[in-house]
């Protein structure tokens, strides 16, 4: 009877013993099927790898679902990965758009002449970290205009955003570093800021028209020296430069504001004079005209390699072509359709137009004819042709009342676009279709 007993009592322990090892491991593995449910796949791993501890344990399916739990992680991994990805991707694409509306702006502001908001603008564009060519080019631009207008301290905390060498106040160092952060763009600016000039081959040609008006006639043999001649009119973008340089007030009296692609207008004979010799120093060559820069008195030095305006027989022979096209005997400046050529009443929408936006001629000059009148340096003489004749490069009457205007202009009908018409007007006057380009020696 007692060896009955003792082994009932074995059978019913090892019955409670393997009932306590299946709930051991499934226990366990119930906690990580719910765990990997909530998708804590690191845990539920954990309860997986700890219920094969258990005696009497499945192996091959707590190893099963421990690998597909370790696949439905690295599955999760990589949807985020991806999620992030496309988020990086939105943001980016987004501050990019942002960028390029600050560029536009910056562009703007530029165009009029509004250099602080367009320097607190790129600020903000280069935090941004989008477009960053782009974004330097218009700090190189802001800091350009800074240098040249002797503002040195506002141009260094410009070129410090970039982490630049700080405190440099000295023009032509400021200038070197400006340049440094994009060559191509930096002369881009000099050609933006300053004239382009072109060489104009000296030659002789047939100077007026017998078929024009009275002071046109005769029409006689001039010869040239060759010479350099501006691109374009003088735009705003470069006369205000010097205007600000100077401490010299630009007239604000259009109705269609100061753009800096525009010719610039209201300037008399004296501020293009005086803007000629700026230049010269600018750019540390000999100034053409004396100290007499606001009297009839002032006097050019013709061997000085300074700015100047031309004189009316240069601006006549490039309006013609230089030797290219003098024999063609055009009209206008490069051809006979106007409308191809400039701007006029016809076509300017009452108001001036950017330079360089119209075909130019054979030199590659543009706005001979129209947009506005170019002060030449001659005093107008109405019977000059016929006094002085063939000549040598005449540089004008020795005394006068009014001084030539060459080229018509946005306000003008097409007669007065002629490359042969004259016209003239008081020196000190301002008028909102006068302006002039640059000419210099070689």
């Amino acid at each position: 009877m007692k060896l009955f007993y003792l082994l009932f009592l074995i059978c019913i322990l090892s019955t409670a013993n393997l009932s306590a090892q299946k709930d051991c491991w499934e226990g366990l593995r119930r906690e990580g099927l719910r765990l990997r449910a909530a998708k804590q796949y690191p845990e539920a791993i954990n309860q997986f790898f700890a219920a094969m501890y258990c005696i009497g344990a499945p192996q091959k399916d707590l190893i099963t679902l421990i690998k597909q739990t370790q696949n439905d992680w690295v599955k999760e991994l990589n949807d985020t990965k991806k999620a992030a990805q496309d988020a990086l991707q939105q943001l980016q694409a987004a501050t990019a758009q942002t960028v390029t509306l600050f560029l536009k702006e910056i562009d703007q502001h530029i165009l009029k002449l509004e250099y602080d908001p367009a320097r607190e603008k790129v600020i903000i564009a280069l935090a941004l970290n989008a477009q960053q060519k782009e974004v330097v080019k218009r700090l190189q631009e802001v800091a350009f205009f800074y240098t040249e207008t002797n503002q040195f301290a506002k141009a260094d905390s410009v070129l410090q955003l970039l982490n630049n060498q700080p405190n440099l106040s000295e023009r032509l160092a400021l200038l070197k570093t400006i340049q440094n952060l994009n060559l191509t763009y930096y002369d881009t600016l000099q050609k933006r800021y300053y004239p382009e000039m072109v060489n104009v081959e000296g030659g002789t040609f047939m100077m007026g028209s017998n078929d024009g008006n009275d002071d046109e006639k005769p029409a006689h043999q001039v010869t040239l020296n060759s010479f350099q001649i501006a691109k374009t009119e003088t735009t705003v973008w470069q006369y205000n430069l010097f205007t600000i340089a100077t401490n010299k007030k630009i007239e604000s009296t259009l109705s269609w504001g100061w753009w800096g692609d525009n010719p610039v207008v209201n300037v008399s004979w004296y501020d293009a004079l005086e803007y000629a010799n700026w230049l010269s120093a600018q750019m540390n060559i000999e100034p053409v005209y004396d100290d007499n820069l606001r009297s009839d008195m002032v006097r050019a030095n013709w061997q000085a390699n300074g700015f100047r305006l031309p004189t009316e027989a240069e601006w006549e022979f490039t309006a013609r072509g230089g030797n290219l096209e003098k024999d063609k005997d055009y009209e206008y400046a490069g051809g006979n359709d106007l409308d191809e050529l400039g701007w006029y009443i016809i076509n300017s929408k009452n108001r001036i137009q950017s330079a360089a936006k119209k075909k130019p001629n054979a030199l590659g000059l543009y706005d001979l004819s129209g947009n506005v009148w170019e002060w030449c340096w001659d005093w107008y003489g109405e019977k000059y042709y016929t006094e002085s004749g063939s000549s040598n490069n005449p540089t004008r009457p020795s005394t006068g009342t009014y001084h030539v205007l060459r080229g018509g202009s946005w306000h003008s009908f097409d007669g007065d676009c002629r490359v042969a018409y004259r016209y003239w007007y008081y020196p000190d006057i301002l008028y909102l279709d006068i302006g002039f380009r640059l000419a210099q020696d070689k």
